[in-house]
């Protein structure tokens, strides 16, 4: 959803192909390109290349559009009809993009609080002399969660 600047708006395939590194076995195609891997990253409206399934899939996740202008976008830009079972698909996929966008800070949250207790130790340790043990005592870490600590300090 937030590729670096160059990645904006663009698809791009990557697929197996054959290689001949010693001798010349071939092998028939279908044998091994099994596997195709497609990249697609979104960005700006402003950018090149906005449009199309481009346009669409951000119109799918954002969080930011309704679920009622997605619908309406999907109808009168892309011709498709809004029966029961596309509102439901609509439906499932804003609450995706909600749900990837609530885990994301989620995750953020919890990084940022263990980073901030990491330095809490560190600083208590500098400062006031304690043991790690004792500074993980005041900082009321449970017993279960001290050993992430101890392995982030030794890092």
């Amino acid at each position: 959803m937030t590729p670096p600047k160059y990645r904006e708006n663009t698809i791009t395939r990557y697929r197996l192909v054959e290689e001949h590194l010693v001798g010349e076995a071939v092998e028939p195609v279908e044998n091994y390109d099994l596997l195709s891997v497609i990249v697609l990253c979104l960005g700006d409206a402003d950018e090149e290349n906005y449009g199309g399934i481009l346009r669409m899939l951000d119109v799918l996740l954002s969080h930011e559009t309704s679920e009622a202008e997605k619908r309406k976008i999907l109808q009168d830009e892309y011709d498709i009809q809004m029966t029961q079972t596309m509102e439901e698909e609509v439906s499932v996929m804003c609450n995706l993009s909600k749900g990837v966008r609530e885990k994301g800070i989620a995750e953020g949250m919890a990084k940022g609080m263990a980073e901030g207790l990491l330095l809490s130790i560190k600083s208590l340790v500098k400062n006031m002399g304690l043991s790690i043990e004792q500074a993980m005592s005041v900082l009321e870490i449970p017993e279960g969660e001290r050993q992430k600590y101890l392995d982030l300090l030794e890092k």
